[in-house]
């Protein structure tokens, strides 16, 4: 006869697990020595305990005859054989259990109903769970922390646990009761035995400890920004002044885009703020060591100004002149600059026209104008709004003095000079360059007064050349003409400054030279030596006076003049001279 065997498991809540086995025929045979077919139903009772406990396997039989049940606990390695023999009624079967442990049914047989040949019917399903629960282990630091009148409790509820939660305790309330460092609020200063309880399955134990809760005042300080405006690139401080002495402290601000937490050790404490753009600081709140919080609100503004960038301008050449315009300009029109010069290089002096002005004239004064001057000029730049804000650029302003009035004199006659000093206008201080006629030497080391040697007889040319510079060069010539001995036939010693002396020219020039003077009759009425020489008794010529006379005698003389040039005699000279008068 084929048997089916048909095995259903019923799992429900822990408390109660239904296990049915049926045993059916598929043959039709409902009986077997004149007998139903038994049918057996499992449950497990009392199935969790705290630390150890008993369970009970209850049966549920129908039929007659003797039962075999075999169960393994899961933590064990041998079956467990219980034999019962019951007709109808329930068998209780009691299960011991230190740990937690499932419960399998692996066979149950009826003596009187053999199943395919064998003895029993193999189930080898979980029938229930006995569960064992650890006793939780509580644990309340005595290490708190306050503010105000409340405190941040710190609690363990070990390591096995299904529900921990603090009692609510009269005179005060959890911010949140199932939190192991829940914070209690007193209403009042005193004593408070708070209790934290532990459950873990059915197992429950509590920890009562007693705190003295007084109020302790929260954090405090005094912020603010040293300089509320500073110039980009530039540092203020935010200063922090706490009264509380409950350090280290957290100080949590915004700069309106981070929120930045900066830690404090002491009193007074300042924090460096470089902003590239003004700022709004955000005081957010201050925590304590106690995790004691003040929260904040103050807006604190940090205004930042722009740097000028300073920009004197420059000039690619040199100056030709003594005159200029600087050629500055401000990075914001808004701002102010100032000129100050700060260095030169053989300066006669420098004016400028308006120094607030950037673009400026400037100017030297020619009459005192070296040839060259350099001059270093600083153009200063001031944010209006911020006069911290400032910056700077120099400019260097070279100037050529431009020749100007520049002459040698009018051409000069001389006779027999061999060297002549001329007065100059223009000259000084310039550089010059002479084109001279053949074998002329220049001494210009005067400028003002030149003397040129080795002159020779005919035209001497002179040309100066100055070229300063930028400038353009500027050029003029002198004609020293020599000639030979001038012969003077009258003069006019009336008192009108005009040809007043009688004069020989080159009379200088002739060595030991000696002049008479007749008159028409061939007497001698004047003689001389070394007549027109410097170092002679008659350096400015004849007066027209004669000898032993008070005043001029008018009217014709004859004079003869001779002397030596070099060593060698002149050919004398003999002429008639005519003093005239006034009338």
């Amino acid at each position: 006869m084929g048997i089916l065997r048909l095995l259903t498991i019923l799992l429900g809540m822990r408390k109660l697990l239904l296990f049915s086995v049926l045993l059916l025929s598929t043959s039709g045979a409902f009986q077997v020595y004149g007998q139903e077919k038994p049918t057996v139903t499992f449950e497990l009772l009392n199935d969790e305990h705290c630390e150890t406990g008993t369970a009970t396997l209850k049966l549920t039989l129908t039929g007659s005859g003797n039962y075999d049940v075999i169960y393994r606990k899961q933590s064990d390695t041998e079956d467990v054989n219980i034999t019962a023999a019951i007709v109808g009624d329930n068998e209780e079967i009691p299960l011991t259990a230190s740990n937690s442990t499932t419960i399998t049914i692996l066979k149950v047989h009826d003596e009187n109903y053999p199943i395919g040949g064998e003895s029993g019917t193999i189930l080898g399903d979980p029938v229930g769970i006995i569960t064992i629960d650890k006793m939780p282990t509580v644990e309340i630091s005595d290490l708190v922390k306050t503010c105000r009148r409340s405190i941040t409790l710190d609690a363990n509820p070990g390591n096995e646990y299904t529900a921990a939660y603090w009692e609510p305790t009269a005179g005060g309330s959890f911010d949140d009761v199932s939190l192991s460092n829940a914070k209690f609020t007193a209403e009042a200063d005193g004593n408070y035995s708070l209790i934290y309880k532990v459950e873990n399955g059915v197992c429950e134990d509590f920890l009562s400890k007693d705190f003295e809760i007084t109020y302790q005042a929260p954090p405090s300080a005094t912020i603010n920004i040293a300089d509320n405006r500073i110039c980009r690139g530039n540092t203020s401080t935010l200063n922090i002044t706490s009264i509380s002495e409950r350090f280290p402290m957290v100080l949590n601000y915004s700069d309106g885009t981070n929120t930045i937490a900066h830690n404090l050790n002491a009193n007074d404490v300042s924090i460096p703020l470089s902003p590239d753009e003004t700022t709004t600081y955000t005081m957010l709140s201050i925590i304590d060591r106690e995790q004691c919080d003040l929260t904040l609100s103050d807006k604190l503004e940090l205004k930042v100004d722009d740097v000028p960038v300073a920009n004197a301008g420059f000039f690619d050449n040199s100056i030709c002149g003594s005159t200029t315009t600087l050629n500055a300009q401000l990075s914001n029109d808004d701002n102010t600059g100032s000129w100050t010069i700060i260095d030169h290089v053989d300066g006669s002096g420098l004016s400028i026209d308006d120094i607030t002005n950037p673009k400026s004239g400037i100017s030297l004064h020619y009459n005192n104008q070296n040839t060259n001057e350099e001059y270093t000029i600083r153009l200063t730049e001031v944010n209006v709004n911020n006069p911290e804000c400032t910056d700077y650029d120099d400019v260097v302003v070279n100037f050529d003095k431009k020749p100007e009035n520049v002459s040698l004199g009018e051409d000069t006659l001389a006779y027999l000079d061999k060297l002549i000093v001329f007065s100059t206008t223009g000259l000084t201080e310039m550089p010059i360059e002479w084109t001279l006629s053949e074998n002329l030497i220049i001494d210009d080391l005067n400028p003002e007064l030149i003397e040129v040697s080795n002159l020779e007889m005919g035209d001497n040319k002179i040309i100066c050349t100055i070229a300063n510079g930028t400038c353009d060069a500027v050029s003029a010539e002198k004609n020293i003409r020599i000639e030979n001995i001038y012969q003077t036939t009258g003069f006019s010693p009336d008192g009108d400054l005009i040809n007043e002396m009688f004069k020989i020219g080159g009379a200088e020039n002739v060595e030991e030279n000696r002049l008479v003077i007749f008159d028409i009759n061939g007497k001698l009425v004047y003689q001389t030596e070394n007549f027109c020489h410097k170092n002679g008794d008659t350096p400015d010529g004849w007066d027209g006076i004669p000898i032993g006379e008070q005043e001029p005698k008018y009217g014709t003389y004859y004079y003869i003049f001779e002397g030596t040039i070099d060593g060698t005699a002149i050919e004398p000279i003999k002429n008639y001279l005519i003093i005239k008068g006034s009338k």
